[in-house]
């Protein structure tokens, strides 16, 4: 089936996240979820390269280069194992890169991105207030208790899950 497409072709073509991924208003914030080496087809060749997988569903992934690697590092701390980064937040943007053949290159901030959403450790949605039981429950309130009870930041219906689940267990047990 043939279909014209639509936008930019850099960002319906590119496999992975680039400066043109960036939207024009502002930087793009993301949540590392995993980072896995994967073969990667280049100008060179092919190559093995770290790959940032991120918990939005809609985001591409990322080739981790070493610049990009560092910031992170710098950021999120020094520890050999970069599953530390599970769920830790960066923001990215378009800097002018003089050795870049367009002239820009996809970096990350220096610094925290400013946000006060939860991110669920699951699903990677925004944690919400809800109401339970008639009483009102804030999204750090549920997120905290997902803590408490599955040892990570879980939305409402992940943690409903993650309970059912450890019934059926203790159960089958």
């Amino acid at each position: 089936m043939r279909r014209e497409l639509e936008g930019d072709p850099l960002k319906i073509l590119k496999p992975y996240l680039g400066h043109w991924d960036v939207p024009d208003e502002g930087d793009l914030v993301l949540t590392i979820d995993k980072i896995y080496e994967d073969e990667v087809k280049n100008q060179h060749g092919t190559e093995i390269k770290p790959i940032i997988y991120f918990m939005e569903p809609d985001a591409k992934p990322m080739i981790l280069n070493k610049t990009n690697r560092d910031s992170i590092t710098e950021l999120h701390g020094r520890r050999t194992k970069s599953n530390n980064w599970h769920g830790k937040k960066i923001a990215l943007y378009a800097a002018q890169e003089s050795k870049s053949a367009d002239g820009f290159a996809l970096r990350i901030r220096p610094y925290m991105p400013k946000s006060n959403e939860i991110i669920c450790e699951e699903c990677g949605a925004v944690i919400t207030d809800q109401v339970i039981d008639g009483v009102k429950r804030s999204a750090k309130a549920i997120a905290a208790n997902g803590i408490t009870r599955f040892n990570k930041e879980l939305c409402w219906d992940c943690y409903q899950r993650a309970k059912a689940e450890k019934a059926e267990r203790v159960g089958v047990e």
